[in-house]
């Protein structure tokens, strides 16, 4: 049995302005350099950008500071449950590579209008 861990509890973020982005806390980064897989399951119950709409991406770094490779990029087709398996040593095409850091950022839609993404992300690691 693996260990649960939630990477994001449910949270709405909304605005009306000019905006290009929010990314998680720092703080709230997932470390999971001590894992070998993980089973990511993102819930995705709304996102909505009235220009050019707003993307929700799962990234992984194997340090802070470092370049971070993005694991999923979710958008309004992807409303539901999205599950993203991710491995330290992939076989080939079957898992992304595992990171050490884990985070969330959502993007868009850079420009006026509304926007709005409703989400949570927990993951069962080994």
């Amino acid at each position: 049995m693996g260990k649960t861990m939630e990477l994001q509890p449910w949270i709405t973020l909304r605005g009306a302005t000019g905006w290009d982005g929010i990314m998680q806390e720092i703080d709230d980064w997932l470390d999971v350099s001590n894992y070998n897989s993980a089973i990511v399951r993102i819930e995705l119950r709304q996102i909505y950008g009235a220009t050019t709409g707003c993307t929700l991406y799962l990234e992984g770094c194997d340090q802070s500071g470092g370049v971070y490779t993005t694991h999923k990029s979710l958008g309004v087709a992807n409303v539901g449950t999205t599950l993203v398996y991710l491995s330290k040593q992939p076989p080939y095409g079957v898992a992304e590579r595992l990171n050490n850091l884990l985070r969330w950022r959502v993007v868009g839609p850079g420009s006026g209008g509304e926007w709005s993404a409703c989400f949570r992300i927990s993951a069962v690691f080994k």
